[in-house]
């Protein structure tokens, strides 16, 4: 995630605190973030956990990490903005990234797989970056870890901000990989989401924004 410029983030803030302008100028939008950080912090079950946050920028779920006691380093190539104790901050690309080998017991990627490697937010862009992203990682899990993805799911494509998978290209992606776990949620008008089964989200298209998501726990074969 980018930071907002600032004009953006001062229409945000007065739009939130002022009613007239909210219901002038704003339009409430359900996003797919309401189903994946409960399904996150569900997955997460071992306490006092290490857990490595990748893609971690503006992210509420590693404070919510940090503050239900785990201990949090979130990878991010713009700075966290969030301050914790059990927070370390890391600046850094993650498929270069060099951290300490088997040492976290959850790895995750909330919506944030699909950007690795399009250069949408000022790195180098190169092909295959998603898969690039979970071989280098992979290293740093735990023999007993688990890899936790949310990502966009549906009809396949990629767009110069974000990749949408279906069954085919994730079975790909997580091959030398065992899968424990996978759901499936689709976004009904930007005002809800319900679980379906993958099959109903196969012609949902996810170009313009995100309306169906996959969510997947997976560990090293």
């Amino acid at each position: 995630m980018t930071r907002l410029p600032l004009v953006s983030r001062l229409f945000r803030f007065l739009c939130y605190h002022f009613p007239a302008l909210r219901e002038r100028w704003c339009v409430l939008k359900i996003n797919e973030r309401i189903v994946e950080i409960p399904l996150v912090l569900q997955a997460v079950t071992k306490p006092c956990a290490d857990i490595l946050d990748i893609g971690c920028d503006e992210s509420l779920l590693t404070l919510h990490l940090a503050s239900l006691g785990h201990k949090v380093t979130a990878l991010d190539l713009n700075k966290y903005e969030f301050p914790h104790p059990n927070i370390k901050f890391v600046k850094g690309d993650v498929c270069k990234a060099e951290l300490p080998e088997k040492n976290y017991d959850y790895i995750i990627f909330l919506s944030a797989l699909e950007y690795v490697g399009l250069g949408a937010y000022g790195e180098a862009g190169f092909m295959e970056g998603d898969k690039k992203a979970l071989q280098n990682i992979r290293r740093f899990l735990k023999l007993d870890g688990k890899i936790i993805i949310t990502v966009p799911f549906g009809k396949k494509a990629v767009t110069p901000t974000q990749r949408v998978y279906d069954q085919a290209s994730l079975k790909e992606l997580f091959n030398g990989f065992t899968v424990e776990n996978e759901r499936y949620f689709k976004g009904v008008g930007q005002e809800q989401w319900q679980e379906v089964l993958p099959q109903e989200l196969s012609g949902i298209s996810s170009e313009r924004y995100t309306q169906g998501m996959a969510f997947y726990v997976i560990r090293n074969a």
